[in-house]
């Protein structure tokens, strides 16, 4: 029987995936902590010199923001910060952070603490959020069209179609990713560390982290507001969907 909490697994499997592919570890999850990796420095340089890995992080980080994991994106981007500001090796990386990564946060306390930091990435870290007494003080950013929707929760999309149900199949190791993907099980056991591998196969991506916003395979389907995990875990229709899928896995079996 697929429970509800091995899906949460799989995703903080695959978030440290991507995060050993950029050159870091996740030392803990609570706290959402990083360290270098011992080959930071040729990974480092796959962000440097490649946009899509680039536009990979922002994925990942609006994906975080979708399951419930928004606590883990300070942590990455105040980590990130300080070796964009402090190190050589990813000064080029600047604009893409203030542009496409710091504005995922969701939370003005968390942005506001974040901006702080960039101005000073040598101080003290800051907390996840600021002492409710003090009121954020955001300052304005560049903020794309799909950024903007995304920080405000995409409002006004009516899109609500529960066929579009992959991702979560996908996640619950029924559906393979397309094209010329594995079961995610498989992924996470095949692909771990094959950096070539990830950075060369590009159709998986988007089914590791699935957002609102189309990407370059056309066989992944989008999250929306209706077929979500985030969703249906809030509406109770994600224990229900895990519950069928089980039991006609089982018959399939069973037959």
């Amino acid at each position: 029987m697929i429970k509800a909490p091995d899906i949460m697994r799989r995703i903080l499997i695959s978030y440290r995936i991507m995060l050993g592919y950029f050159g870091v570890l996740l030392v803990d999850e609570n706290s959402g902590r990083l360290e270098r990796s011992n080959v930071y420095v040729e990974r480092y340089e796959t962000i440097r010199s490649k946009k899509n890995n680039r536009m990979r992080i922002t994925r990942m980080l609006k994906f975080l923001g979708e399951v419930d994991l928004e606590r883990l994106k300070l942590p990455f981007l105040v980590f990130f910060a300080r070796e964009i500001c402090m190190s050589e090796l990813l000064a080029d990386c600047r604009v893409f952070l203030e542009r496409s990564w710091i504005p995922t946060l969701r939370r003005d306390e968390d942005l506001a603490s974040c901006q702080r930091f960039l101005r000073d990435p040598s101080g003290p870290e800051p907390a996840s959020v600021l002492t409710p007494s003090v009121p954020p003080r955001v300052e304005v950013v560049y903020l794309s069209s799909d950024l903007s929707r995304y920080r405000n929760h995409y409002p006004g999309e009516d899109i609500n179609d529960q066929r579009l149900d992959h991702n979560v199949k996908f996640y619950m190791n029924l559906l393979p990713s397309r094209p010329h993907g594995e079961l995610i099980d498989v992924i996470h056991e095949r692909w771990w560390s094959d950096y070539d591998l990830l950075e060369t196969h590009h159709g998986y991506i988007q089914w590791l982290f699935p957002i609102h916003e189309d990407g370059l395979n056309d066989e992944a389907q989008v999250a929306t507001q209706g077929n979500s995990m985030k969703h249906r875990w809030q509406q109770g229709n994600f224990q229900s969907l895990v519950a069928s899928l089980s039991r006609g896995k089982e018959r399939k079996c069973n037959s």
